[in-house]
Formats: structure tokens, sequence, C-alpha cells
């Protein structure tokens, strides 16, 4: 009874987690639902493809504050979703109770809602306004703005996606960090037991004294942005290696049970 009790449960889980790792899709036209699988399950598919996009142009920062903070939670936002700004301002209200010191820096395209840029700048928040052409709702190109951070000297950092709740025990985890020694730390899951290339990196928490071996100016000109999951494979490939050679960790968010080893994605930057 037992034993089939927890066949069940994780029949159950797998089929919950490859729901998500189908959204992890690089391609287009029409065979793109035949190569999610093979994104998925072909050893050596996605990277491959990743190097065959052509080069893409800079992202450029328009506007920014004068003053930002030295602790902040960074964010990109684009596109006009409302979901995306309930979602940042549940986490700005987290931010603003729970974590004293710290202010949620928020990088917002250009051709966002103006009422959008209104409420964030009554809110207090550090907004930096990005010019990008290759922006569009569903790919990544936005998400490796949120990351200029990670290349600031003097700056504490937490790197998270727009919809991904600060609950409590991630706050916890926040304080608890920034608190004790050490470096950086990037967390990772893999959604789905088999798949060889589902792992998603999912937050960075970086310390001011850490530095990473490229400038904001590489991380604009990053060639492949727009390729959905790249801002990921960008994590594992040029931020994960170099944090490890010093001794920091991924950390699993999710049970042991679903972690695999990292994919082999090209770095690009060196």
């Amino acid at each position: 009874m037992l034993a089939t009790s927890v066949v069940l449960v994780v029949i159950v889980m797998a089929l919950g987690a490859m729901a998500i790792v189908m959204r992890y899709d690089p391609t287009t036209g029409a065979h793109r639902k035949r190569l999610r699988w093979r994104v998925a399950f072909e050893p050596g598919f996605y990277q491959q493809h990743l190097k065959a996009q052509p080069p893409e142009r800079p992202f450029v920062v328009v506007g920014a504050p004068v003053r930002p903070a030295d602790r902040v939670v960074s964010y990109s936002l684009y596109g006009t979703n409302p979901k995306y700004m309930r979602y940042m301002q549940g986490n700005l209200d987290v931010i603003r109770d729970d974590l004293p010191g710290w202010r949620a820096r928020i990088y917002l395209h250009e051709g966002a809602p103006r009422e959008w840029r209104d409420h964030l700048e009554r809110d207090g928040v550090d907004l930096f306004v990005v010019r990008d052409r290759h922006v569009v709702p569903g790919n990544s190109a936005g998400a490796f703005w949120r990351f200029m951070p990670l290349c600031e000297p003097g700056v504490d950092c937490v790197v998270m996606d727009a919809d991904n709740p600060l609950t409590p025990p991630l706050v916890r985890e926040i304080k608890e960090f920034f608190a004790h020694a050490g470096g950086a730390v990037v967390r990772h899951d893999n959604t789905f037991p088999w798949p060889v290339e589902a792992i998603r990196a999912t937050d960075v928490f970086k310390k001011r004294a850490l530095r990473l071996p490229f400038d904001g100016e590489q991380l604009r000109r990053y060639p492949h942005r727009s390729t959905f999951g790249s801002d990921e494979a960008f994590l594992l490939a040029e931020v994960a290696p170099h944090l490890e050679r010093q001794g920091v960790e991924r950390r699993p968010a999710l049970h042991h049970l679903f972690v695999k080893r990292a994919v082999h994605i090209p770095r690009l930057l060196s």
C-alpha cells in the first residue's frame, strides 16, 4: 500500500514537472512541439541551438536614479501583462516590511505602460529604464537586465524573477546569507528527474566583495538573450562556474531527488 502511494506521488510530481519543462522551448516555427522534446531529452541540443542563433544588439539603460541603493533585490519588468505588476507589488511590500535596509531595483522597459512607471516611482524603488529592441513578451531578452547589479562593486544584491514571490522562508534565507561569511549562491532546481537539460537557475545572492569575471558592458552585449531559457543558461555557464572556483555553492531550491548535473552550456564571455 505504501509503495503504491509512493509510486502515485512520484508519477503526479513527474507529470506536473513535465508541464513546467515544456516551457523551456528555445524554438519557433512549425516543429516547435517536437523540438521541445529534443530540448528536454537530447544531450547537446540546447547549446547547439543557442550557438546557432545570430548575435543580438545590446540593451541600453536610458534612465537611472542618481544615488541607487547598495543593497538591492533586482528585477526585470517588461511587456504589458498586469499580472507581473501584481506580483511585483507583493514583493515590494515584502521588501519594505521585512527586509530593512534593502530596496527594490527594477529594470523597466521603456515601452511598459506609463502608469507602471508612475506607480513604481511613487513606491520609491530604484527605477532603471531600459531600451532593448529584442524584448517581446515570452522571450528572455529582458531577463538579462536584472543581472546588472552582479557587475557592480560595493553592491549586495539578490536577483529574482518578477513572478517569484518573496516568501517568508526565502526572506529568512536572504537575511541569514548576508549576515554570515561567503560570497554568493546560485539557487537552482531541476523540475523533472530525467530530461538532460531541464535544470533551472532560480535566484542569485551576491555579496559586494565578490568580483565576477565580466563587467556591465560585456553583459549588455551578451550575444544571445532572446532564446527562451538563455538567462538561466547564462547563470549556469557564466556565473556559477566562477563562483564554484571560489568555493561558493549552488544551493538546490527543491528536494535533492530533482537535482542533477549542470548542463554544459557553451561559455560566450570567455
